[in-house]
């Protein structure tokens, strides 16, 4: 073992005769190198650490070629070339002096972990969901759940929804006894769910109409991305009250886009849906016909990720066992992103693509498609159960029993 300090091996000798050797060496050393001045002292550590340089609190000074830590216990690395700072110990990314008290609507798929996150990040978060099995698999991730929705809301700053549709997000904000009726007065609300774009417009008016604060956010990366809590936001809302949410949201995110204005967030995220579904459906084509090919199912793959033909839908679900860990053709097609949330996003860019005068062929073929799933009884498996239709492999109507239809 090398000490680092001294330049020798731990296990050499250490008697006179090394000493006097040494202490030769070291005396060689600074003569041949002159001392570096105490005012140059590279950008790329923070304000903190030149200051405790210059207090001498490195003692070792193969630390900042090395990449050591930092002199005023800090565990992160110093980065070459970089003018990222080190954060000082009472700046807002290490504490929040107030939580922010959280309620989350609807804890299924995406909103359990999702809220599960924000609890694992040090916030206190209540929750609200019917079904009981997603209020065991909350209580899991460390959630506290609510029997009633004025429990999960009472005394919240800030509260989410993650919900199927529009008009039950409708209903559990402004119904009498909803979420408003118990929410204190300025308290932000952030619907993370999928809407049609007019609910959203209508909720941002009716909500800030009443003194409380709104923003559409829905968020692209399924379950693995809420897991993950590396979710892309689409937000729509002002300014002002995304920079509020915001430290809750980067906890769930990856990625944070302000799409502009009231209504904006679920716009995007319609586009970006129909987009996918499009993909998937070009994705069961390709993979079935470079099978019927002869090609290597992994092999293809690897050929397609790196080439022009790649897509998310290509690089998380691929249709063929063993080739993506994360594909739901691995499960039988059960878990991931629903046939049936699917075709309720594509119909809802089709409307919005109607009112603004547009005629979308793809995404009505695939539209039907997605149909055609649901007719066979398979609205509660993946999206990825599209190349069925195209292997011929899907059963014929009535013949599976669709357990977890909607």
């Amino acid at each position: 073992m090398v000490d680092a300090e001294h330049g020798r091996r731990a296990d050499e000798g250490s008697g006179p005769g090394h000493l006097q050797q040494h202490h030769q060496v070291v005396r060689t050393r600074h003569a041949l190198v002159p001392p570096v001045p105490r005012v140059a002292v590279p950008r790329r550590r923070g304000l903190l650490c030149r200051i405790a340089q210059h207090l001498g609190v490195l003692a070792r000074s193969g630390r900042e070629r090395s990449g050591g830590t930092c002199p005023v216990g800090h565990a992160h690395r110093h980065r070459r070339r970089s003018l990222a700072r080190c954060p000082a110990p009472n700046d807002t990314t290490e504490r929040r002096s107030a939580p922010m008290k959280v309620a989350w609507i609807g804890l299924g798929n995406m909103g359990g972990p999702m809220a599960g996150n924000l609890v694992a990040a040090g916030y206190t978060v209540t929750g609200y969901d019917p079904s009981e099995q997603a209020q065991r698999s909350a209580a899991e991730h460390g959630v506290s759940v609510a029997t009633v929705l004025a429990e999960a809301v009472a005394g919240a700053d800030v509260v989410f929804t993650m919900l199927p549709n529009g008009r039950l997000v409708s209903s559990v904000l402004l119904d009498a006894d909803g979420v408003l009726d118990h929410l204190p007065a300025g308290a932000l609300v952030v619907d993370s769910s999928t809407i049609d774009i007019a609910t959203a417009r209508e909720l941002h008016e009716a909500v800030t109409g009443r003194g409380f604060r709104f923003l559409d956010a829905p968020v692209s990366g399924g379950v693995f991305g809420a897991a993950a809590g590396t979710l892309t936001f689409m937000v729509g809302g002002t300014g002002e009250n995304l920079e509020a949410a915001r430290p809750l949201i980067e906890v769930l995110a990856g990625r944070v886009f302000h799409a502009g204005g009231p209504g904006a967030g679920q716009s995007a995220k319609l586009a970006n849906n129909m987009m996918l579904a499009i993909n998937t459906a070009g994705l069961a084509e390709g993979a079935t016909l470079a099978d019927r090919l002869g090609l290597d199912p992994a092999v293809f793959y690897q050929i397609a990720e790196v080439s022009s033909g790649s897509s998310w839908a290509l690089k998380n679900w691929y249709p063929s066992p063993g080739v993506v860990e994360t594909a739901a053709v691995n499960h039988d097609f059960n878990g991931g992103f629903a046939v049936s949330l699917m075709r309720k996003d594509v119909g809802l860019a089709l409307e919005a693509g109607a009112g603004a005068g547009l005629d979308l062929p793809y995404a009505s073929r695939a539209l039907a498609d997605l149909d055609r799933l649901i007719e066979a009884g398979w609205s509660g498996k993946d999206t990825a159960s599209m190349v069925k239709l195209v292997d011929g492999t899907l059963p014929d109507p009535g013949s599976t029993a669709d357990a977890t239809a909607d």
